[in-house]
């Protein structure tokens, strides 16, 4: 497992047709993404004329805006894996252990979003349950790698700054102002439970009634808002 909660396919899923398991979805696949830096400098004054500079003059706002939808993501099968490493099959090391994938049962959905973290009635909503998944018993499974899909992904930062002058220090500038990050204190979530065979168990937040059985997200992926002050000077060589 990687630090994301995927299933690091880094060995053939079945050793004896490599083409049939391990050939999916990059884990990095992304469908569609949107990306913006911006900055406008002197904004005010491009608005108007009018006022006097030292209010006016020297705004600053800049930010970026980042659009994604969700990184793909595989299905694994802890019981099944752990029946092959009992026979020395594979490794045990969690960073180049042979996963082995479960198979799929029916039409589950592969798109898992920001539902999924939600409760609905008071209980929870999860994008598939363990009851869309079997382990192998005498193969390597069905599933390819990557055929699910995490939830999207949203964040803005903002920046706003206001320069002075200095008197009798033309080529100086003195400037205050704020860097606003996650600026909408937007919630974004790591993948759903990816194990097949994760026991429907409550978590150490009880408060919450958040369990973390297989496709519920119980994670984040981001941290909230976050404010910083700027201060700075800046002056040319003369």
């Amino acid at each position: 497992m990687n630090a994301n909660g995927n299933v690091d396919v880094v060995t053939p899923l079945n050793p004896f047709n490599i083409a049939q398991l391990n050939y999916g979805n990059a884990d990095y696949d992304v469908r569609q993404s949107f990306v913006m830096n911006y900055v406008w400098s002197n904004a005010f004054r491009h608005l108007t004329s009018r006022g006097p500079d030292a209010l006016v003059k020297g705004w600053t706002f800049s930010g970026t805006i980042f659009k994604h939808t969700g990184f793909p993501y595989s299905i694994w099968s802890s019981n099944a894996t752990a029946t092959l490493q009992g026979s020395l099959f594979g490794s045990t090391n969690p960073a180049t252990t042979t996963a082995v994938l479960a198979n799929v049962v029916g039409s589950p959905n592969i798109n898992c979003g920001s539902s999924a973290a939600q409760l609905v009635n008071g209980l929870p909503n999860p994008c598939y349950s363990a009851a869309n998944f079997a382990d192998p018993t005498n193969d390597f499974g069905t599933q390819r790698r990557n055929q699910f899909r995490g939830p999207g992904y949203f964040d803005t930062d903002f920046g706003v700054e206001k320069a002075f002058g200095i008197p009798k220090w033309e080529s100086a500038q003195f400037s205050i102002g704020a860097r606003f990050f996650n600026l909408f204190n937007h919630p974004n979530f790591a993948f759903p439970n990816t194990n097949a065979d994760s026991p429907d168990r409550q978590s150490a937040d009880d408060h919450l009634r958040r369990r973390s059985g297989c496709g519920r997200i119980t994670k984040s992926n981001r941290v909230a808002r976050e404010v910083r002050l700027l201060v700075s000077n800046q002056h040319g060589s003369t």
